[in-house]
């Protein structure tokens, strides 16, 4: 694998762009269920890529033992958030990602992704921030299972169970309203998630969008802690809870 990077700051804004060349040759790690961890003793570990359908996912493991995957890839990301107070002032965040795979490059694969993200952290007053973002992405061709776009879980739909949902064509909106208290390192926050997945060239009714509503705790700007409820149903449907360490959203 080869790359080029750029990466420019001037005071708190940061602009970064990668250009490669990636070589990939694949296997199919079999996972053990049966681990051992210090607060979950017990725990059968999920499978990889489990959520998915099972037929699928049998074919698609397959595909990865047996393929080569060579890709063109660019991105850019940008940031003006003050990276020791990220909550401090209203900035923004964003990034924009493509990559390109063709038998040309010696790949099994034949395919273009694209995906972008953007979000704004606006400062509402003192003690009040509204954070709103979305991201968006879509692809042409064939698209092996580990590059698929994937919703659910931390940093997408919380409440939902973790790559609940897949597509080769997604989008999704955050919004999150947080408060700080004063003279403390606390902040809480009230979030809402939107999105939907698609296999296929477009959206159609039948991808249903998905909702969940949450709350978060803030301890600290590293450390954020969250109950959410999916919304589309009412059966099965029990909150989540997450702890997230060194966040960047």
């Amino acid at each position: 694998m080869g790359f080029l990077a750029i990466d420019e700051q001037v005071g708190e804004v940061a602009l970064t762009v990668q250009l490669g060349y990636r070589w990939s040759d694949t296997k199919w790690l079999r996972a053990e269920k049966d681990l051992w961890a210090i607060f979950a003793k017990n725990k059968q570990f999920r499978a990889n890529f489990d959520r998915v359908e099972a037929t699928y996912r049998s074919a698609a493991i397959e595909e990865i033992d047996t393929t080569t995957n060579v890709a063109l890839y660019g991105s850019i990301e940008y940031s003006s958030r003050d990276k020791e107070a990220p909550f401090a002032v209203s900035a923004w965040q964003g990034s924009l990602e493509a990559e390109y795979s063709h038998p040309d490059l010696e790949s099994d694969f034949d395919y273009t992704r694209y995906r972008i993200d953007g979000y704004r952290f606006q400062k509402l007053n003192r003690r009040i921030m509204l954070i709103v973002g979305g991201a968006f992405g879509a692809s042409d061709g064939y698209l092996p299972m580990y590059k698929r776009f994937y919703l659910g879980g931390l940093s997408t739909l919380h409440g939902y169970k973790h790559k609940e949902f897949m597509g080769t064509r997604f989008w999704m909106l955050n919004t999150e309203y947080r408060v700080d208290f004063p003279r403390t390192d606390l902040a809480a926050s009230l979030r809402w998630d939107v999105g939907q997945t698609a296999l296929g060239s477009s959206f159609s009714s039948e991808d249903e969008v998905k909702h969940s509503l949450g709350i978060s705790v803030y301890l600290g700007d590293d450390v954020r802690l969250t109950l959410a409820k999916r919304l589309d149903r009412s059966e099965n449907d029990n909150p989540i809870f997450y702890a997230r360490f060194t966040h960047d959203i």
